[in-house]
């Protein structure tokens, strides 16, 4: 079973005495969320949804990769079973018993009913009004999320139950429809749960993971897996074993750690550490003597030749890395590279998922442009002594308010500068006609021989010949100040 575990719990031996049984084996009433239908999907995501909002005051959970559905011919509800260790120093209110140990939690759907309105046309014959038609209109259902408690503690001073959760969105919570808004979160005690024999009856120091097929178990100071069928999956030899929906990281000494599938019938090699990348491509990286490589989400088999000296970045489908070579960029999934002299990442770009990634690159002594994004796209060809990458601000004057951001880059070519935009695959602001060129504020200021000029940021010159342009307070207000034979002007870009 593979199964993501953001929280990890730990139940002490003094736990699992006072509690006979911890989960159910009885897959007739509880089934893996593995097997979930997409509506059992939604409802489970707003269960823990809801479940986090309100035991606000857990030092952890711990999911039980199991639920249940009840279906009735008003209601649908689905429930799951988590295990809560407390924070006994929690600002927040207990609502909830504060024991440590197994809750059970549902959260019940009311069945949508029939909502309509009676639309009747009238006829007036010889006064009296008569109906002539008459037409149930249903009536639309509101894309709106409310999540009710039923805790007494909750009700306010009127008796109304606050919502616990609540939200709108665009579009409704099941696309058939089949549910309203009114949804309730109740606290159930648990009646459902293992017989700690299958797991030899032994006391363990405590559990850090359970599942219907397996159990992660520290024993005598040592991790090891149990299946439910009484079994040694992994011997109880490791110092320390975490879960992953692919399988268990097994950590045997420091700097020592390999990956084992869930049937433990794959393993990797021994690596000095070796992290997970969840990100929207999936793989594993590993590191051994100082250097990186890859490795494959199913086989843990390396995808490319363990060589790599640092990771400078990972985005979309593409890893920036580093060898004695050089830089290298890699097509994940596809594990082709392409080679560089050199690159760099200006930090003044936005990097959100929605944007492009542009990389100044160097082959030969020449700089080109590359973007990246689903895609690896050269925007400008290796032929360029240097380009320098600028993120530059426009405001509203109006408001004083920002209104765009855009980068642009000034580029030199036979020791002569000129501007350039990448959006939209890039356009030349200007042609290499200045001797020198830097940014300004929210403009940029060309030198032609001893002539220096403002630029707007579309290229344009929008002032005369100066001796020297700077920036400057005049009556509290930053101006742009043109000096010429040492005179003094305030230039009106406007």
């Amino acid at each position: 079973m593979r199964i993501r575990i953001k929280h990890i719990v730990i139940i002490s031996s003094i736990v699992l005495a006072s509690l006979t049984k911890v989960y159910s084996q009885n897959s007739t009433e509880y089934i893996p969320t593995t097997k979930m239908s997409p509506n059992d999907s939604i409802m489970y995501s707003l269960l823990k949804e809801s479940i986090y909002i309100k035991i606000k005051d857990s030092l952890s959970l711990h999911f039980f990769p199991l639920y249940k559905t009840v279906e009735e011919d008003s209601s649908i509800s689905i429930n799951t079973i988590v295990y809560t260790k407390h924070n006994k120093n929690s600002i927040y209110p207990i609502s909830y018993p504060n024991k440590d140990g197994v809750k059970s939690f549902t959260l019940l759907f009311k069945k949508r009913k029939k909502k309509s309105i009676v639309s009747k046309n009238f006829e007036d014959n010889s006064n009296i009004l008569t109906v002539t038609d008459e037409k149930e209109i249903e009536k639309p259902i509101k894309n709106v999320i409310s999540v009710y408690e039923t805790d007494a503690k909750a009700i306010t001073g009127k008796g109304l139950k606050p919502a616990l959760l609540f939200r709108t969105q665009k579009k409704p919570l099941f696309e058939n429809q089949l549910y309203d808004s009114k949804i309730i979160f109740k606290y159930e005690k648990p009646n459902i749960i293992v017989d700690t024999s299958l797991y030899k009856g032994l006391k363990y120091d405590f559990i850090k993971y359970i599942d219907k097929d397996y159990v992660v178990l520290k024993h005598n100071n040592k991790f090891g897996i149990i299946t439910s069928k009484n079994d040694t999956l992994v011997p109880f030899e490791f110092k320390n074993i975490d879960h992953y929906r692919y399988g268990f990281l097994l950590n045997k000494k420091s700097h020592h750690y390999s990956l084992i599938s869930s049937d433990a019938k794959i393993r990797s090699k021994s690596y000095e550490t070796i992290r997970f990348n969840d990100s929207k491509n999936k793989f594993f990286i590993a590191k051994r003597s100082g250097v990186f490589t890859f490795l494959d989400i199913n086989s843990f088999k390396e995808v490319l030749p363990r060589e790599y000296r640092s990771l400078e970045k990972i985005y979309r489908d593409f890893i920036i890395t580093t060898k004695k070579s050089g830089y290298y960029i890699i097509k994940i999934n596809e594990w082709n590279e392409t080679r560089y002299d050199s690159l760099h990442i200006s930090d003044k770009q936005d990097f959100g998922s929605g944007k492009e990634l542009l990389i100044q690159v160097k082959r030969d002594n020449y700089w080109g442009l590359i973007s990246l994004y689903n895609e690896k796209h050269q925007i400008l060809d290796f032929k360029y002594k240097s380009i320098k990458q600028y993120k530059i601000n426009s405001f509203n004057n109006n408001i004083q308010k920002l209104h765009t951001q855009q980068l642009t880059y000034i580029v030199e070519k036979n020791d002569k500068y000129a501007l350039f935009n990448s959006e939209n695959n890039g356009n030349w602001l200007t042609s290499f006609e200045y001797d020198e060129l830097f940014p300004l504020n929210n403009k940029f200021v060309g030198r032609k021989n001893k002539d220096y000029y403002l630029l707007k940021l579309n290229g344009m010159i929008v002032s005369d010949k100066y001796d020297k342009i700077l920036l400057d307070i005049v009556d509290n207000k930053l101006e742009y100040i043109g000096i010429k034979n040492n005179t003094r002007k305030i230039i009106n870009i406007d």
